[in-house]
């Protein structure tokens, strides 16, 4: 999975270039920002599979609630993330397990949510959590979860850092639950921990 952050990583570089050549007008007061952040998420094997997700995510905030401290944002997240479900299958010669590997398996929709930001030491740097769901395409899950149409769950947690007058580095944990509402059998649901870094930029 690591070879897919290679691509990713050049994209923030030549991303971040093009917004520090623009101009920077220190009182603006613009209630949107962007940002471009990459990840990776896995759960552990449990009953005989494991899931691991490479995330790539564009980010569009929404300042709806602006205060000197406090900042309460809508957040959209358009994605396109590469998973690699690992399961075990016994095989009939031996009734040994044997892991099985899908490396083409992948996931895309888009996310929406509330996100709270608490500003601190002059907006050198901020603390913020959020909570996000949207309606996904997975194109091979787990068994224990049907493919197709999906909704993912998150909570996370983060800071951004200031780098240089409105960009920041973006770093952020959290969980994300995936499953299909019931619409679809099996729905099992997958559960991963995820950790995801990139850039934040304030318009």
């Amino acid at each position: 999975m690591k070879r897919y952050f290679i691509f990713p990583a050049v994209i923030i570089i030549f991303f971040s270039g093009i917004i520090s050549a623009q101009e920077y007008n220190s009182g603006n007061k613009s209630k949107h920002s962007i940002g471009f952040i990459i990840g990776f998420g896995e759960q552990p094997k449990v009953n005989n599979y494991e899931y691991q997700i490479a995330l790539f995510q564009a980010q569009y905030y929404y300042s709806f609630l602006q205060h000197h401290i406090l900042n309460v944002q809508l957040i959209v997240q358009p994605q396109y993330n590469l998973v690699q479900p690992n399961y075990d299958q016994n095989t009939p010669e031996t009734n040994e397990p044997l892991t099985t590997h899908n490396k083409n398996a992948f996931e895309f929709g888009v996310n929406a949510g509330i996100l709270i930001r608490l500003n601190l030491l002059n907006n050198f740097f901020s603390l913020y959590t959020y909570v996000s769901s949207g309606p996904h395409y997975v194109s091979q899950p787990p068994q224990r979860q049907a493919d197709g149409f999906i909704f993912s769950d998150n909570f996370f947690a983060g800071i951004n850092i200031k780098l240089y007058k409105n960009y920041y580095f973006d770093f952020r944990s959290g969980f994300r639950h995936v499953s299909n509402a019931g619409l679809a059998h099996p729905n099992g649901g997958v559960n991963t921990v995820v950790y995801n870094w990139g850039v934040y930029v304030k318009l």
